[in-house]
């Protein structure tokens, strides 16, 4: 019984080491907030939750925070959430964080 369990153990094992990764695509869409890094798209969510103009202006000016253009082929690194969660993406060496609603078109990239 060891034996046959070891077995599957070993091959659970190879079969997870020689799986190759794939990088996952996507499009912009939406014209959706993004920023540099996850605590900055909290902050910038809020303010607009709480329709501070100012805050989010400022946010806008200082480029903590930015809209990402429509139609942008993105590189999606991680995904927090299943439904409307946020994503780290990249664009050309660029990281940054959006919603998911930001996103489609997801596809699988050898």
């Amino acid at each position: 019984m060891k034996r046959i369990l070891y077995v599957f153990a070993l091959l659970a094992v190879l079969l997870v080491v020689s799986t190759p990764a794939h990088a996952t695509r996507a499009t912009t869409t939406n014209r959706c907030i993004a920023c540099m890094s996850e605590q900055l798209l909290d902050d910038m969510t809020q303010y607009i939750a709480a329709k501070d103009k100012y805050s989010v202006g400022a946010y806008l000016q200082d480029r903590r925070g930015f809209l990402l253009k429509t139609g942008l082929d993105v590189t999606v690194i991680k995904i927090n959430g299943i439904l409307g969660g946020k994503v780290e993406a990249v664009y050309k060496g660029v990281k940054f964080w959006t919603y998911q609603e930001g996103l489609t078109d997801y596809r699988t990239t050898p």
